[in-house]
Formats: structure tokens, sequence, C-alpha cells
């Protein structure tokens, strides 16, 4: 898998995505990445903090912070979106 690395910025969840045929409401630059990402036929697992962490949970969220340093180290590759 491939993991992202990305600034968050300004919350502003204004966008939204289908995944699986569900709607996920993302931040502008997560968006926007997603875009490139796309249109450069981008085919590989990624691994995105925002979308594998279910961020309604504070023990989930907690608990990956945790492991972030292992999901990192495991990857394939980390891409960097600024």
């Amino acid at each position: 898998y491939t993991c992202l690395s990305y600034v968050w910025g300004p919350e502003d969840q204004g966008h939204t995505i289908l995944i699986n045929d569900k709607p996920y409401k993302v931040r502008r630059n997560l968006f926007e990445f997603l875009g490139v990402a796309r249109t450069m036929h981008h085919s590989k697992w990624l691994w995105i903090d925002a979308l594998c962490i279910n961020q309604a949970s504070i023990t989930e969220c907690n608990h990956q912070v945790q492991q972030m340093g292992l999901i990192y180290s495991n990857a394939v590759e980390v891409l960097s979106w600024l």
C-alpha cells in the first residue's frame, strides 16, 4: 500500500466523494489530491488517515495515531501532498 502524508488544511468539509457508493465529506486539499491521483490513473491501494480511520471514534483515532509510525514504515511508498 501507499500512504498519503498531506496537510489537512482548513476545516471546510464541503467536498463529497463516493467510496463503495457511500458519500464521504473531505476537505479541499484531500479532494484535490484525489482528483489528481484519479487523472493519473493512480490505481494503488492508498492509506489516507481521514478515510481509513473512523474520525467519529475517539478510541479508534487514539489507537491509530499510536500505530501511524508502523503504518507509514510498512508502506511501499509515502506520497506527500502540500
